[in-house]
Parts: structure tokens; C-alpha cells; sequence
């Protein structure tokens, strides 16, 4: 199963500025945002202006836009694109899978580093978000990972990309509550 979920680097234009730096949220949000749509990410331009009209909502209504936990980030998703977002602690393949195969995508807040993505600026991420959308026969799933521009289609062991789950817990993602956001339509 691999649902066509639009992708986009949190660095579209492949500047990795400070701003840029945070965006994996806002990425994450505006794929599913997109996905459940019907609309895709046209260019690098588009994909800019969409993470910087998020991180404008962020800090209209919390303040800053860096690091947003999940319960921030699934109210953003609420109130900007309308979607029924919910936290999920069930982290077993089998139940990550059947909400997968009923239409809905998964945003993973995890400690980055743990990761272990060849493709990041090493060391990686402290915090991370990305979308599962999809999964193999074999025991991998399919994300969108907004933290390289390779992210497209980026697959990771179940166990890997489940052992690095944490929400931000103020920068300690390796600490932090093990969850995951739930997004369908």
C-alpha cells in the first residue's frame, strides 16, 4: 500500500536556512493538507509560500513556529485544512497497517538522530516530524520525509522508524511521549 501523497522538502528551494531548518512540521502538515485535498505541491515557489502561510497561522496562534508538539501540530491541521486528527498510542505494525488500509495517514514526531537517514545533514535532526503512507510486504514502511530532498517514497524498517517515535518534550524527543497523529478526511 502506498497512498500518492504529494511531497515536499521542508527546504523546497534546498536552502537550509534557520527557518528552513524548522519546517518539518509544516511540511508534514502541508502534504497530508494537500493529500486529503486533492491538490498537489506545482512547484518549489508553491510549496514555500504554503509552509510559510503555516508557520504565519503558528505564530498568530501560539507565538513562535519552531518545534510544535504533536497536540500543536494536529490543532494546526485541524484548523487550517478541516481534517479529523487524532493521538494515537497504539504503535504495533499491524495497527499502524489498518489505519493505513482505511484511508488515513500517519505524522510521526520522532527523535531524528534515530533515525538514522543517510540522506540528512549529519548528525541529523534533534526532533523530527514525517508522513507514513504507505507500507511493504515486508515489514517496511513508506514515508515522505521532509528533511531531505530524497524524502519522496523513503522507506524504514518498522522497527527503526517505530524506536525513534518521541514528541518534542522540549527538545528531548528520546524522552518524550510516545505517540503518533492520525489524519484522514
Amino acid at each position: 500500500l502506498n497512498w500518492d501523497v504529494p511531497f515536499t522538502s521542508q527546504a523546497p528551494h534546498g536552502i537550509w536556512d534557520i527557518e528552513h531548518e524548522e519546517f518539518c512540521e509544516e511540511a508534514s502538515a502541508v502534504m497530508v493538507g494537500r493529500y486529503f485535498h486533492d491538490r498537489t505541491i506545482g512547484s518549489a515557489d508553491e510549496a514555500d509560500e504554503a509552509l510559510n502561510e503555516l508557520k504565519n497561522w503558528q505564530l498568530e496562534h501560539l507565538g513562535f513556529f519552531e518545534s510544535t508538539t504533536a497536540v500543536q501540530t494536529a490543532n494546526m491541521i485541524r484548523e487550517v485544512y478541516g481534517l479529523t486528527v487524532r493521538l494515537d498510542h497504539d504503535l504495533a505494525a499491524d495497527h499502524l497497517k489498518r489505519q493505513l488500509a482505511a484511508g488515513s495517514l500517519i505524522l510521526i514526531p520522532a527523535a531524528g538522530r534515530q533515525l538514522g537517514n543517510p540522506y540528512y545533514k549529519q548528525p541529523g535532526p534533534i526532533y523530527h516530524m514525517l508522513v507514513v503512507k504507505g507500507y511493504t510486504s515486508d515489514g517496511r514502511f513508506i514515508t515522505n520525509d521532509p528533511g531531505t530532498k530524497r524524502g519522496a517514497d523513503f522507506v524504514y524498517l518498522y522497527d527503526r522508524l517505530i524506536s525513534a517515535i518521541g514528541d518534542y518534550n522540549a527538545g528531548n524527543p528520546s524522552q518524550g511521549e510516545r505517540v503518533v497523529l492520525i489524519i484522514s478526511k
